[in-house]
């Protein structure tokens, strides 16, 4: 498709040069993709007096961004290239929700480790690779797409010798919330279109550290009251049958109350936290879409409904719950499909149980969109309109953001006066919502 429209264009402004010619085929390409109309069509409705660059430009924004303002229209200056092709584009029936590695690689100081003692024993059939370090093999070979699409088959145990907790990674002149990451992981299983860690890691793998007692070290000097979780680079619960670390980190939590720990997930993984004692300083928090968003976004991932027992599951035995709508998504009865999944919840979870619960809207940066597009063509989440939001990445405009968090925030409000809502990195203005 991308082809014949740049051949297309070309012929239509033979003097439009390289930066021009991508500006137009990206435009073209979005209007076409989204209203499932043929870049013929769109070139016919050019008029043919249309030969300046910035009058076809002009009109192309027009259509591609209808409920913008001419002022966020002229602040789109970026229109990137495209990574589209075959070899990038994600196998939605090669994995399945089990975890089932083709090989451990394993750094040679840590291979008497306890957790390569049970992964020997939780897979003693799959081929266990004793190598130096993490950083020298991967300098070995060259990352690609093609190999990050296939980071389940290989998961890498490590030392982790610097990075234990470090603040959540808020970009600039957003309102940070103080969250802190123990960072107990690098990588997912699962395939969510939208997720930032696609363009975020270059690692060929999943990454795991075997040194735990590091860890709780490093959270036992935690003297002040902190919030804290493992959900950041990683699932916190989806590996947890392997690492078993929910089970070490709950006990040690038990007697420091100031320390607020939250383990949050897309997974139903929940065995190894049912069998600990529930303290009141730990959170099970899940993120949460409609269904027709984790059918059509999140891969993999567990169904609403799925999350929402476990979650109830949790609350029976005694933990708080936190949820995270994050990322928001803008499309067709979004504000039903919303109100559906709020009221799921409060069928599940009573209000004196729930934490907090966040909002975010879906954001990007340039990167993350080229990458979502290479690796998943089919997906409409970028078939909105989005533009350069305050801290440079593309965002709903502010109506529509102020919309989506007004009416979630009242539904959520609606069940409890008193329940903890906050949004997640946004600017001051949209945080008096």
């Amino acid at each position: 498709m991308l082809k014949n429209i740049k051949i297309l264009i070309s012929s239509r402004f033979p003097k439009f040069g390289v930066n021009k010619l991508q500006t137009v085929t990206r435009l073209i390409y979005e209007i076409s993709k989204r209203d499932h109309t043929s870049p013929e069509q769109i070139l016919q409705n050019i008029p043919i007096t249309y030969t300046n660059f910035e009058g076809v430009k002009s009109l192309l924004l027009k259509q591609r961004f209808p409920n913008c303002t001419n002022e966020e229209r002229a602040n789109i200056k970026v229109f990137p290239s495209f990574l589209n092709n075959q070899q990038t584009k994600v196998d939605l029936t090669y994995k399945k929700l089990l975890i089932d590695p083709k090989e451990f690689l394993v750094e040679k100081i840590v291979a008497n480790s306890a957790l390569v003692e049970k992964i020997k024993k939780l897979y003693p059939h799959t081929p266990l690779q004793i190598i130096n370090s993490y950083n020298d093999h991967i300098k070995t070979e060259e990352f690609s797409i093609a190999k990050y699409n296939r980071r389940i088959d290989r998961i890498f145990i490590v030392k982790e010798n610097f990075d234990f907790i470090s603040p959540c990674p808020c970009t600039k002149d957003c309102v940070c919330c103080g969250y802190q990451i123990l960072n107990c992981g690098m990588g997912c299983g699962f395939e969510c279109e939208y997720c930032y860690l696609q363009s975020y890691t270059n690692a060929p793998g999943i990454a795991i550290p075997a040194n735990i007692d590091d860890y709780l070290q490093k959270l036992g000097e935690i003297k002040h009251p902190i919030r804290i979780g493992t959900g950041q680079f990683t699932d916190s619960l989806l590996f947890d049958n392997i690492t078993g670390y929910s089970k070490i980190i709950i006990p040690f939590l038990a007697d420091k109350p100031h320390i607020q720990f939250e383990f949050k997930t897309k997974s139903v993984n929940i065995q190894n936290l049912l069998e600990c004692k529930a303290s009141p300083n730990i959170i099970t928090a899940w993120s949460l879409n409609p269904q027709i968003i984790i059918d059509n976004c999140e891969h993999f991932t567990a169904s609403l409904t799925e999350r929402l027992s476990a979650a109830k599951q949790c609350q029976d035995h005694g933990y708080k719950i936190a949820f995270h709508f994050d990322p928001i998504i803008y499309f067709k009865n979004w504000e039903q499909k919303y109100a559906g999944v709020i009221n799921q919840i409060f069928k599940n979870i009573k209000p004196e149980n729930i934490a907090w619960i966040s909002l975010g809207t879906l954001r990007m940066t340039i990167k993350q969109k080229q990458t979502i597009e290479s690796r998943f063509p089919n997906n409409t989440i970028l078939d909105e309109e989005f533009i350069n939001g305050f801290d440079n990445k593309l965002r709903y405009n502010d109506r529509i953001r102020e919309k989506l968090y007004q009416s979630l925030s009242k539904q959520i409000h609606t069940h409890g006066k008193n329940i903890n809502v906050y949004l997640c990195m946004e600017n001051k203005e949209l945080q008096k919502i």
